[in-house]
């Protein structure tokens, strides 16, 4: 099982799925989706941050 695991676990398919589960998560529970929003935008400052560091420009 985990070699099948593996199998699927490129980046591509590790960034549909958590956009996939996003989606449900917020559609089935829309208030705990909203307290998570803190988190996702610690996320994105930190993805910012690390992008700005191998800016070339």
């Amino acid at each position: 099982m985990i070699a099948k695991i593996k199998k699927y676990s490129t980046t591509n398919t590790l960034v549909i799925l958590g956009i996939i589960l996003g989606v449900a998560f917020g559609s089935f529970f829309p208030e705990l989706a909203l307290q998570q929003q803190v988190v996702g935008q610690i996320f994105i400052s930190f993805f910012k941050d690390a992008c700005s560091a191998f800016s070339v420009f």
